[in-house]
């Protein structure tokens, strides 16, 4: 015969540690979680950013384009005068 005694230890034991267990597994997937949700705020932070750089770019190469347009038109008006072109 089981005395209450070793029933306990035979199956609430185990079950104590199973809980023990699936509560630190709970802690360590929270942990992952925030992390997981830091990176993705760097990751839309840094896409921020290079958007941002990009559209700079996209601006300084207008900006030379149109002066290299003007730079042209000068350098054709040159050689209208001169009779080069």
């Amino acid at each position: 015969m089981v005395s209450n005694i070793q029933l306990l230890i035979t199956i609430g034991l185990p079950m104590l540690a199973l809980a023990f267990g699936l509560y630190l597994n709970d802690r360590r997937f929270e942990g992952i979680s925030t992390h997981i949700g830091d990176i993705n705020t760097r990751i839309d932070d840094l896409r921020t950013d290079l958007g941002g750089r990009i559209t700079r770019v996209e601006t300084s190469i207008d900006n030379l384009t149109s002066k290299l347009v003007d730079l042209d038109n000068r350098v054709v008006k040159i050689e209208t005068k001169l009779g080069i072109g």
